[in-house]
């Protein structure tokens, strides 16, 4: 009964999860749905408010609610939120969601003018959308970036690469026809079509794109890009001087239905009204539009004082700082420039004083090395055994010391595992009595008598086959026997008095020196 017991629990447990994630799927529909950004905020802060969501629904909510905040004009409150999502959606192992959170970052930074920025969150967008396993999602996904990545490309004056992320939108589209996204992508995508050509002064393919796009929004029920199709549409005929047509669309535009348009675009819309009115010497619908035109423009004006005044004042301070800082800087000129003389002489000084003590270490290390015959183990076997006192003991450590210089002659140090009882084993002899020979002898222990080993070998390596002064300090510590870079380093400096790049630099001048 058990493993039923445990399957019962594991199926009640998963049942659970799928309830949990399709309600939070609906509150994010419903988010998504509402058209107004004010009830859109207001709604997606209370639904965080409430514990227990999972960090995919924090994630959607913030972005959403970040997006609601761009189109209210409020960029950095926008940021605030998306960046929250950021945050939320790399603890998920949903990719739509992580693609569709740096999407709208990109969207957001790319209104703010930071074209780079933009690119390259829509580019890791991307690049998360193409791990999207689901066919239909993956396209939705794309088809979403790419609208974005159209409207960057329009204010960056690409033309070509617009086109070319539209063209690739018409060819995802066929994926997702059945999809709720699908007349809303359908209309951006003929939107940005539509601005592309008209950026080439293509009017009549402008016009075709602009008109299938209105048919497409129409039939999308929250028709969200109708407004922009019919502004972008009268700035096309304005600029064709078909100002009549002008004046339908920017009509048609303030007239679109459940759209959120900010003041800064009604303001806009309203001058153009205004524009194209006295294009056509049109008093009544100058009279008419005057208004509403200069009442937009004191809205924005009224908005973006404070913002305004703050780069104003910040301005002014800056530029009283500079006048203040000016004459202090042209005074202090020469006081700095003598100083930076002075000190580039110190310098200059300093580092040919260090190499001359460098090259004189070297020189000594070397020719002290050089003259090492007999070496120091065979002196001192030479100095015990003509000692007029002999013993068992004397005998005994003859017999070590010889053995030691086989060991050295062998080269037997470069072994990386050696160590004393390794050593002591391979000479039949105990840990401690090896250790009181070298003690003795040598006036080092063991370490410092195979470091020393060592790194004599590879000095008499490098001072004598020019191949070594262009190996790697890597491979000169493995090459004598040591396990670490560090320690080798650490050690040569202690035994040469230079560090090893110095001695392969030197090494490498002396014996080009004639």
């Amino acid at each position: 009964m058990k493993p039923y017991f445990i399957l019962f629990l594991l199926f009640i447990f998963l049942g659970n999860a799928q309830t949990i994630n399709k309600k939070e799927d609906s509150l994010i529909s419903l988010l998504k749905s509402t058209t107004n950004p004010d009830k859109k905020i207001s709604l997606g802060e209370s639904f965080l408010l409430k514990d227990g969501h999972s960090d995919r629904f924090k994630a959607h909510t913030n972005r959403i609610i970040g997006m609601a905040f761009m189109i209210k004009g409020n960029s950095k409150s926008a940021v605030k939120y998306i960046q929250k999502a950021l945050v939320f959606s790399e603890k998920t192992e949903d990719n739509g969601c992580k693609a569709l959170v740096n999407c709208n970052m990109g969207e957001v930074y790319g209104f703010l003018g930071l074209a780079s920025e933009a690119e390259e969150y829509l580019l890791k967008a991307k690049r998360y959308s193409s791990y999207i396993k689901n066919s239909e999602e993956n396209a939705v996904v794309t088809l979403s970036i790419n609208s974005v990545l159209s409207n960057l490309y329009k204010f960056e004056k690409e033309t070509d690469k617009a086109l070319k992320v539209n063209k690739e939108n018409i060819f995802l589209l066929r994926k997702i026809k059945h999809n709720e996204e699908y007349y809303k992508i359908l209309s951006h995508t003929f939107l940005g079509l539509g601005n592309a050509y008209k950026e080439s002064k293509v009017y009549d393919s402008a016009r075709f794109y602009y008109n299938k796009g209105i048919k497409a929004s129409l039939q999308n029920p929250h028709k969200n890009y109708l407004y922009g199709i019919y502004r972008d549409l009268g700035d096309m005929e304005f600029d064709d001087k078909n100002y009549n047509e002008a004046l339908k669309y920017y009509k048609n535009a303030l007239s679109s239905p459940n759209i959120y348009i900010t003041p800064e675009v009604k303001s806009y819309i309203y001058g153009k009204i205004i524009e194209a009115s006295i294009k056509l010497k049109d008093i009544k619908n100058i009279s008419k539009y005057a208004d509403s035109a200069e009442h937009y423009k004191q809205l924005i004006n009224t908005q973006n004082k404070n913002g305004v005044e703050a780069a104003v004042s910040k301005i002014k301070n800056d530029k009283i700082k500079i006048i203040d800082e000016k004459e202090k800087r042209v005074s202090n000129l020469l006081y700095l420039l003598l100083i930076f003389a002075i000190l580039l002489l110190i310098i200059t000084f300093w580092y040919f004083f260090i190499l001359k003590k460098q090259k004189k270490l070297y020189q000594e290390y070397v020719k002290q090395f050089q003259s090492q015959h007999p070496t120091q183990t065979e002196t001192i076997i030479e100095s015990l055994s003509a000692s007029v006192q002999t013993s068992i003991n004397t005998d005994l450590e003859l017999d070590i010391l010889e053995k030691l210089n086989i060991f050295e002659n062998e080269e037997m140090f470069r072994d990386q595992d050696m160590s004393l009882s390794k050593l002591a084993s391979h000479l039949n002899t105990n840990t401690n009595y090896l250790s009181r020979i070298i003690n003795q002898h040598y006036n080092k222990n063991f370490n410092n008598y195979i470091n020393e080993l060592r790194i004599n070998y590879i000095t008499k390596k490098i001072t004598e086959n020019p191949s070594y002064r262009n190996y790697k300090i890597s491979f000169l510590a493995e090459d004598s026997g040591f396990v670490s870079h560090s320690t080798f380093s650490t050690k040569f400096k202690e035994v040469t008095g230079i560090s090893p790049s110095q001695f392969l630099s030197l090494s490498s001048s002396e014996k080009q020196t004639p």
